[in-house]
C-alpha cells in the first residue's frame, strides 16, 4: 500500500522547543538572550515517505565500499538517473567501476530535479559500520551540507539501521541528533535550518518519531546551543511514496477492529461479529475480545487517529520487505591481520560484524598449497579442510542457504584461497559449481573507472600462442583454443566480426608472417607490438588470450602475457583510450622469474602454477579499466581449456551473466569427471551479475 501526498515544511504551532546536549554527560550552556536576527534555528522532523520526495534541498543516503544500491540508496539512484532501466542507473555503474567508493566519511554529491541534490555518504566497508561510525559519517555529511550556499535543509535515512545492518533505532536517531546539533552549534559557518529523518514504511517512521519525541521530552525548555535554536516536530510529516506493508497494514485493521469494540456502537455490532467469525470459537472469540479493549483501554486520552497506529504499533508481529528486481549477490570479505584472519558477511537482509579467527593464517595457507592442482580423489577432504579452517561459523550459512551470485572480497594475502573449491554443500557440490562465484580485491589505489560501451556492437580480440617457440613457448593447443573461440563469436549477432581480430601464433623472423599464414589460413601472427598498438586504440570490448604468462613473486607489478617480442604487462598498456570491459586469459605460468627454457622445474610450476598468478594479473588489468577478468591458478590442459572457452562464450553471448557463465563453464569440466581438478583453475575477479550485452548499443548503453 502506498499513499501519496505532499510534505509540509513550515514548522507548525505544535512544534516542541529545546536544547539537544551537546554530548552525553556534559552539562549544557546556559541560555544567550540574543536579538532574533542573530539567532538560527535548527528544525527536526520525522518524515514518512520516499527520501527523494521528502522535500529537502538535499537527501541522503549510506553506501558501502563494493556493494551496489539498494533499498534509500537505490531510490536515490533512480532519482539521479532517471530510470528505474538497471543498465541505466549510474550510481550502480559508478560502484562496479569503483568509481564510487564509499571510505567513511566520504560524501559525493549528485543532481537531482529543480536544484535539488542528492548526497551518497560512505560508510567503509561493509560489516564494519558502528555507531562510532554512524557519527563520523554524520559530522562529515551535516559538516559538508552546511556549507553548500543555496541548500539549507537535509533530508536523511537512518543510515546503518536498516535489515542487513547492524544499529538499531533508537542508537542511530540519539547518534544523528546529537551529532548533527552538535556540529552545527558549533560552527557559526553552517546555515542548515531543517533536519528530516526520513522512513519508508509507516511503522517504522511512527517508531522513529517516538524516539525522537523521546529525546525532546528530556530536552530543556526554552533553552538554546550557543545561537541555535532546535525544534523538534511532535507531528509526523509525510511525503510522496510512503508505504505500509502488508503485515502493518494487518495490523492497523486489527487496531481499528478494537476501536469498533470499544465504541459500543450497535450499528457496527454485526461488522464485528463478521470479523469475529473466523475465529473457531465462542471462547477464543471472547479471548480476541478482551485483549483488544485492554489494548484499547490504555490509550483513552489518546485522539482516534493516532490510537490506531499506537495500537497497530503493538499488534505488529514482523514487518514485511521490500522486493526489487536487481539481483544483490551475496558479499563475504576475508583479510588478513598479522597471525589472524577477519572476515565479515552482507546480503540483501543481514550484516554480519567483523570476525575474527586466531593464528590461523598458516593453516590456511598450508591447506591453499594441499588444493593448488590436487588429485581428484583428494580434493573434496582438502577442499572441506579450507573451508572449516577460513570460515567462521556464524557465515556458513550464507554461503550454503542460497543460489544466488556471492562476491568474495579479498586481500593480497588470502587471493591464493581457492575459494570456488571449497566443499561447503551437505551433497559434496564444491561452491563455484552451486553458484556464480567472483572475487574482488582490496588494492592500494582505485581502480580507473571502466569506459562506457557506445558501438552497436562488440568487438574482440583474440591472441593465440604468441610465445617464442625457440624458447620453448610455443603451444600448437592454444591455437586451436583461439580458433574454437573465434568461431563462437563469429556466430553471435553480438559481436562486429569486421571489426574484430584473430591474431595466432608469434611472427615468424625475417619475414613477420605467423604459421596459420604459412598455411594459407592468412591468419596474421599474434606480434608483441601490434597486440599492444591494437590495445592501446581502445577498439575492444573484450579480449581473449591462451599462451604463457609470467609472474614474479617479488615483483607482482611485471606479472604479464609472453609473447615472443617481450612480457605484456599492464605498464604497456598505460595511457590505453578505452579498456576492454572482459579479459579472458587461459594462460599457464612459463615461470617465476622470467622467460626459462623448459625442464623438469619449469614443467612442475607450470603444473602447480602459483597461486598469486591470477590476482596479481587482474590487479593491474582493473588498474587499466578492465571491469572483469577471468584467468587459471595452474596450467589447464589443452582439450578443457577448449572446452572450458566454448561453453563460456556460448553461454554470455546467449544473454547469460559472467558469474554464471562461468559456473556452466566449469561445470561442463566437472561434468568430464577426468583424472584432474582443471575445473578449479578458473577464477573469476569482477561482478558476476554483469552481462555483455549492456555493453551492446543495440541493447541500450550502459548508463
Amino acid at each position: 500500500m502506498t499513499k501519496e501526498t505532499s510534505t509540509r515544511r513550515s514548522p507548525s504551532a505544535s512544534a516542541v522547543a529545546g536544547k539537544i546536549p551537546v554530548t552525553e554527560g556534559k552539562t549544557a550552556p546556559p541560555p544567550r538572550d540574543l536579538p532574533d536576527q542573530d539567532r538560527r534555528m535548527l528544525e527536526i522532523e520525522v518524515v514518512w515517505g520516499d527520501i527523494t520526495s521528502a522535500g529537502s534541498d538535499v537527501c541522503a543516503v549510506g553506501h558501502y565500499i563494493g556493494v551496489a544500491p539498494q533499498r534509500a540508496e537505490l531510490a536515490v539512484d533512480w532519482a539521479v538517473s532517471g530510470t528505474k532501466n538497471e543498465r541505466k542507473l549510474l550510481l550502480t555503474e559508478l560502484t562496479k567501476r569503483g568509481a564510487l567508493r564509499g571510505e567513511l566519511g566520504e560524501i559525493a554529491f549528485f543532481p537531482l530535479e529543480k536544484g535539488h541534490l542528492a548526497a551518497v555518504a560512505g560508510m567503509g566497508r561493509p560489516g564494519t559500520f558502528s555507531r562510532s561510525r554512524l557519527e563520523i559519517l554524520t559530522r562529515a555529511l551535516v559538516g559538508c551540507v552546511g556549507l553548500l550556499p543555496r541548500h539549507d535543509t537535509l533530508a536523511t535515512v537512518l543510515i546503518g539501521s536498516g535489515e542487513g545492518n547492524s544499529l538499531k533505532v533508537p542508537d542511530c536517531v540519539d547518534s544523528i541528533l546529537r551529532t548533527a546539533v552538535e556540529v552545527v552549534g558549533s560552527d557559526n559557518r553552517l546555515n542548515l535550518a531543517r533536519l528530516q529523518i526520513v522512513e519508508l514504511h509507516l511503522d517504522r517512521a511512527l517508531e522513529v518519531l517516538d524516539h525522537v519525541k523521546l529525546i525532546a521530552a528530556n530536552l530543556l525548555p526554552d533553552q538554546r546551543n550557543g545561537d541555535l535554536e532546535v525544534l523538534v516536530q511532535e507531528q509526523l510529516q509525510t511525503a510522496l511514496g510512503g508505504q505500509i506493508d502488508t503485515r502493518f497494514g494487518c495490523s492497523m485493521l486489527l487496531a481499528a477492529l478494537a476501536e469498533i469494540a470499544a465504541s459500543g456502537d450497535d450499528s457496527k455490532a454485526s461488522l464485528v461479529n463478521l470479523l469475529f467469525a473466523a475465529l473457531p470459537d465462542d471462547e477464543v472469540r471472547s479471548n480476541v475480545r478482551n485483549e483488544l479493549l485492554k489494548a484499547r483501554e490504555k490509550l483513552t486520552e489518546t485522539q482516534a487517529a493516532e490510537r490506531i497506529k499506537v495500537l497497530a504499533r503493538r499488534f505488529l508481529i514482523q514487518r514485511g520487505g521490500e522486493t526489487t528486481s536487481q539481483e544483490i549477490p551475496v558479499r563475504l570479505g576475508f583479510w588478513a591481520d598479522q597471525d589472524c584472519i577477519r572476515a565479515t558477511a552482507i546480503t540483501n537482509t543481514v550484516t554480519v560484524t567483523e570476525r575474527e579467527l586466531r593464528k590461523r593464517l598458516g593453516l590456511v595457507q598450508a591447506a591453499v598449497e594441499r588444493l593448488q592442482n590436487p588429485e581428484p580423489d583428494l580434493q573434496p577432504q582438502y577442499s572441506t579442510d579450507i573451508y572449516r579452517v577460513v570460515v567462521p561459523r556464524d557465515l556458513r550459512e550464507l554461503i550454503q542457504d542460497s543460489d544466488k551470485s556471492l562476491v568474495v572480497e579479498v586481500d593480497a594475502i588470502l587471493a591464493p584461497v581457492q575459494w570456488e573449491m571449497l566443499q561447503s554443500d551437505p551433497n559434496g557440490t564444491p561452491l563455484g559449481l552451486s553458484r556464480p562465484v567472483a572475487r574482488q580485491l582490496r588494492t592500494l589505489y582505485s581502480p580507473r573507472p571502466a569506459e562506457i560501451g557506445s558501438r552497436g556492437k562488440l568487438r574482440a580480440l583474440v591472441v593465440g600462442d604468441p610465445g617464442d617457440p625457440k624458447r620453448n613457448h610455443a603451444l600448437p593447443a592454444a591455437q586451436e583454443e583461439a580458433q574454437t573461440v573465434w568461431e563462437v563469436l563469429k556466430k553471435s549477432d553480438l559481436i562486429d566480426v569486421a571489426n574484430s581480430q584473430l591474431l595466432v601464433g608469434a611472427p615468424a623472423d625475417g619475414t613477420g608472417t605467423g604459421p596459420l599464414v604459412i598455411e594459407k589460413t592468412r591468419i596474421p601472427p599474434a606480434d608483441y607490438f601490434e597486440v599492444v598498438r591494437r590495445l592501446l586504440s581502445g577498439d575492444f570490448d573484450f579480449v581473449h588470450y591462451c599462451g604463457h604468462a609470467r609472474f614474479d613473486p617479488e615483483n607482482p607489478s611485471e606479472a604479464g602475457w609472453v609473447f615472443k617480442g617481450g612480457v605484456l604487462t599492464a605498464a604497456d598498456l598505460d595511457g590505453m583510450v578505452r579498456a576492454p570491459s572482459l579479459v579472458v586469459a587461459n594462460a599457464c605460468l612459463s615461470a617465476r622469474l622470467g622467460l626459462a627454457p623448459e625442464g623438469d622445474e619449469i614443467q612442475q610450476i607450470r603444473r602447480r602454477g602459483d597461486p598469486r598468478l591470477v590476482a596479481a594479473l587482474a590487479d593491474e588489468f582493473f588498474h587499466c579499466g578492465v571491469a572483469d577478468y577471468i584467468g587459471t591458478a595452474w596450467e589447464v590442459p589443452s582439450e578443457p581449456a577448449k572446452i572450458f572457452a566454448k561453453r563460456f562464450y556460448e553461454e554470455l553471448l546467449s544473454g547469460k551473466p559472467i558469474g554464471e557463465a562461468v559456473r556452466l563453464a566449469r561445470k561442463s569440466l566437472y561434468d568430464l569427471k577426468d583424472t584432474t581438478c582443471t575445473w578449479g583453475a578458473y577464477q573469476h575477479y569482477g561482478d558476476p551479475t554483469r552481462t555483455l550485452l549492456g555493453l551492446s548499443k543495440q541493447q541500450g548503453p550502459t548508463v
